[in-house]
């Protein structure tokens, strides 16, 4: 009967009868051409071809087919990522005919048998998921998160207001910035907004 196999793995062919000498073609994907039992990792369909001598000198002749399933295509989204400390982010596998799949490290995963599951990682991690499609072939990808730290903010030091005069504040250690309150405050998501404030005022940033 037909045998089948992964991309990748073997599969052992199987002589029917005992002979004295054995010989199988063709021999490009055997262990061995001139065993009994050779394993065979063929790239693509084949049809090999078993020459049995036995010790009268007659010949079998003998043909076993061996298909090769197609792999499973995985994907992760997303392939690559940032997360500041403390946050998470979700991954999602995807491959046609997904049966089970196993993602590691698991100790800052939500799950490691699911395939959509939510990473929180301490420090920048490659993730890596096997999965195994319903003929059980394999493939295997990986995922890189990486960890940023959170930024150090300095909003400046305490000032004191003279009249009706806008004090000028000055945030350092972002890209980004968001003030509050915002009642008083002319630009609150600069660096540098101006504050006229009508009492004396906390500003967070």
């Amino acid at each position: 009967s037909d045998l089948f196999t992964c991309p990748e793995d073997s599969v052992q062919l199987q002589a029917r009868r005992n002979a004295a000498s054995y010989q199988w073609f063709p021999s490009a994907g055997l262990s061995s051409a001139t065993i009994a039992r050779p394993l065979a990792r063929p790239a693509a369909l084949t049809d090999y071809i078993l020459l049995a001598r036995h010790a009268s000198g007659c010949v079998d002749r003998d043909t076993v087919r061996v298909h090769v399933w197609a792999k499973p295509t995985l994907s992760i989204i997303p392939d690559f990522g940032e997360v500041c400390l403390g946050d998470s982010v979700i991954l999602e596998a995807g491959a046609i005919g997904l049966a089970g799949i196993t993602w590691s490290p698991g100790a800052s995963l939500s799950s490691t048998i699911s395939p959509r599951t939510t990473a929180k990682p301490t420090s920048t991690t490659t993730y890596t998921a096997i999965v195994r499609d319903v003929n059980g072939c394999h493939d295997t990808a990986t995922v890189t998160l990486l960890v940023n730290p959170p930024p150090v903010v300095d909003a400046g030091v305490d000032t004191v207001q003279c009249g009706d005069d806008p004090i000028q504040l000055n945030a350092q250690g972002g890209v980004s910035y968001s003030w509050a309150p915002i009642a008083s405050l002319q630009n609150p998501n600069t660096a540098t907004p101006l504050a006229n404030p009508d009492t004396s005022t906390m500003y967070r940033v």
